[in-house]
């Protein structure tokens, strides 16, 4: 979709576009509503980005990737300790998630090393470990977006005649 070729090329506000009228059109599609909780939250409008992620997580509610993304938002913004429950999901239904154990080990250090007060402040995120582990999901190459209004699938090539 245009959506993940935009989230390839690190364009979060038109991939939020996007995914915003994708849910609008078809709100049951878990995936799309996880990408634009990851858009927003990568935009660092983390209100939206959480009720998107919570959105997904209801709809479909043994999805590793939407707890890993809640539980990274939550970090993002300072809140450890509200992390802590989506990414233990996450470790219990993807039990060889390297990047969400190191995730929750950071989120528990934090919370165990700040006092409350000081863990609720968005300074408190632990940034170059959430920074050095934000997913990307691996998909064929996007071309470049410039005047594509919707998917166009790769034309073959002209053979020659000798």
């Amino acid at each position: 979709t245009r959506a993940y070729c935009h989230m390839q090329l690190k364009d979060y506000v038109a991939a939020a576009g996007d995914l915003e009228e994708q849910v609008r059109f078809k709100p049951d599609d878990d995936w799309a509503w996880a990408e634009l909780g990851r858009a927003y939250g990568l935009l660092k409008r983390y209100e939206e980005s959480e009720a998107a992620l919570k959105r997904a997580i209801k709809l479909k509610p043994d999805d590793p990737y939407a707890h890993y993304q809640l539980g990274l938002v939550y970090l993002m913004s300072g809140r450890a300790s509200e992390a802590i429950p989506y990414l233990q999901t996450t470790v219990r239904l993807e039990p060889g998630n390297k990047e969400a154990k190191k995730l929750l080990d950071a989120a528990v250090a934090e919370t165990s090393a700040k006092p409350a007060s000081a863990a609720s402040s968005p300074a408190a995120a632990p940034a170059r470990t959430i920074r050095s582990l934000s997913p990307s999901r691996k998909a064929g190459t996007c071309r470049r977006l410039r005047g594509m209004t919707k998917y166009q699938p790769r034309r073959k090539a002209k053979r020659r005649r000798a």
